[in-house]
């Protein structure tokens, strides 16, 4: 509920927008806020999550368009939260996609250690190929190693929220807030 307020967008319209294709140019998302939520745990969202975050000079060297970046540069964006249905072991993020998190300029990636298992367990090995494995024990060690990051002195953060299902989206018109169930 609350899929309709002002200020929810889907994620393939908003991507479509920064870079630069044609049937979502006018598309103006409300960037005006200091707080964005990306409802995912993939590459796309953490795709989303740099563009909101990354500096001018960073973003120079992509092929972001003109007017996007002219959009999300002055916006007053500092936090955005990217949550997750599922945990960690089930993010579909590739390393090197997630890995950038940490090599940001002015934004630091925050991950609860809490939320992070010491091990992938032997139910969740046997689901997956050895590649996959491979990836998703480089992931934990890339998010544990995040949850030791001091955020201090860097404008902008990244919140990693795991086992987190948005239920309702809060607010009159607009939209004010979520309502999450752990699960």
């Amino acid at each position: 509920p609350g899929d309709d307020k002002t200020g929810v967008m889907g994620v393939a319209a908003f991507v479509g927008w920064y870079n630069g294709h044609p049937d979502f140019r006018d598309l103006a998302p409300i960037l005006n806020t200091k707080t964005v939520a990306v409802i995912g745990i993939g590459n796309v969202a953490v795709d989303v999550a740099r563009v909101l975050v990354k500096t001018p000079a960073e973003m120079a060297e992509t092929d972001l368009a003109d007017h996007a970046a002219a959009a999300i540069h002055s916006a007053p964006i500092r936090d955005v939260w990217m949550f997750g249905r599922r945990g960690p072991v089930q993010a579909q993020f590739s390393n090197v996609e997630l890995r950038e998190m940490g090599h940001l300029a002015d934004a630091a990636p925050i991950v609860d250690p809490a939320q992070l298992p010491d091990t992938v367990s032997e139910t969740d090995a046997a689901k997956l190929s050895d590649r996959d494995l491979r990836m998703v024990e480089k992931n934990l060690e890339t998010l544990r190693d995040f949850s030791r990051i001091d955020p201090a002195g860097r404008a902008k953060k990244v919140h990693f929220r795991f086992f987190a299902q948005p239920v309702e989206i809060l607010g009159g018109d607009a939209v004010e807030g979520l309502r999450l169930e752990e699960t």
